[in-house]
């Protein structure tokens, strides 16, 4: 139904993610030397909660236990796929962190992994992260949108009026979109960096930066496929909760350069431009 990429076993290579309807999902593991391997099944990325074949829609990438590890987050057709990277293999944390029940009672689509009240916890479109494992359901207080029925398919985010918090699109079937603008998530503090390739020009697809403030380390890989046919704003937002400042910014390049800043502070939209090879040597 939608595919991504995103490198996530760390070892610096972009993996492709393949969620697939009404069979199993596919995880081609990037080996480096220009080959894929079908890991899906010994991962546990290939079936459902309880080995059953689901009918998932795109899939979402995104560190929801800040342990560095991408996860992954799935809509389909029972209750969603919440897994959790657990380095040598996916754990399902659908039901344990509350997810079977808030989603359960509907088809999804478009699902988005995104911090929007920017405390350094990454949500779940629906459903928000409480920062103890599980989520909570605050549709009834979103607003007016969440209280009416609407078919939706495709949904995205990005900060469109750049006040530092992420805002929704979301498409719906025989309707008009819904630009949904988040108005308070900005309460907390926030950085967003835009991390662009040699002269400025083009957006750095497949960068990964890494942000540390205080104990709180946060990762995003630069790739803005997301969800069902969606596709995401391109710079990089990360939630710094009551941190002034990020104490690092790292960024690592497509090419495996790596640009590291210190003291970065807090509520701004800092670019990024990676050194030419010229300038390195100068």
């Amino acid at each position: 139904m939608s595919a991504t990429v995103a490198d996530l076993n760390n070892d610096g290579f972009l993996d492709i993610y393949v969620p697939n309807d009404a069979m199993e999902n596919y995880y081609f593991k990037n080996t480096g030397n220009g080959t894929f391997e079908d890991d899906g099944l010994v991962m546990g990325l290939a079936f459902g909660e309880g080995g059953q074949g689901v009918s998932s829609m795109g899939p979402a990438i995104g560190d929801i236990d800040r342990d560095s590890w991408l996860d992954i987050y799935i809509p389909d057709m029972g209750y969603g796929c919440l897994l959790i990277n657990r380095k040598d293999y996916f754990e399902d944390r659908t039901t344990p962190t509350n997810l079977a029940v808030v989603c359960g009672q509907y088809t999804g689509w478009g699902g988005i992994l995104f911090d929007y009240d920017c405390d350094g916890y990454l949500d779940v479109f629906v459903a928000r992260n409480d920062g103890t494992g599980s989520f909570v359901d605050v549709a009834d207080k979103s607003g007016a949108y969440f209280r009416e029925k609407y078919v939706g398919r495709g949904a995205t985010y990005g900060d469109y009026d750049n006040d530092g918090d992420l805002d929704l699109l979301v498409i719906n079937l025989n309707d008009t979109p819904r630009l949904l603008r988040n108005d308070g998530g900005n309460k907390n503090n926030w950085l967003i960096i835009q991390a662009r390739l040699p002269g400025g020009k083009s957006d750095a697809i497949g960068a990964r930066v890494r942000i540390t403030a205080g104990s709180l380390t946060q990762l995003r890989d630069l790739i803005p496929v997301t969800g069902y046919l969606s596709q995401a704003d391109l710079r990089c937002h990360f939630g710094l909760d009551n941190a002034t400042q990020a104490d690092t910014v790292e960024i690592r390049w497509p090419n495996g350069q790596t640009t590291k800043l210190k003291d970065i502070k807090a509520n701004q939209i800092l670019t990024v431009i990676q050194e030419s090879l010229n300038e390195q040597q100068q």
